[in-house]
């Protein structure tokens, strides 16, 4: 059985994933509309889609942590 603590955590987790979403979501837009040139729009988004990647690595870095807490959890309390 999770505890209200776990599922406390998990929605602090669910809540992260959809700031850094929407994080990027609004960087993606804000350089769409940018007054800049082609060139210089496209840098900018290589540049962030780059730091992109690395933010969605850490998500999921995390989420694999949270999974194996999760495991050992489930482990500890089946013995």
């Amino acid at each position: 059985m999770i505890s209200r603590n776990d599922s406390l955590g998990q929605e602090a987790f669910v809540f992260f994933i959809g700031l850094v979403l929407g994080a990027l979501a609004g960087l993606a837009f804000g350089l769409l509309i940018a007054p800049h040139s082609g060139a210089v729009t496209r840098r900018k988004i290589i540049r962030s889609a780059g730091e992109a990647k690395d933010q969605v690595t850490e998500v999921i870095d995390d989420l694999e942590e949270t999974g194996r807490g999760i495991m050992n959890d489930v482990k500890k309390t089946v013995k």
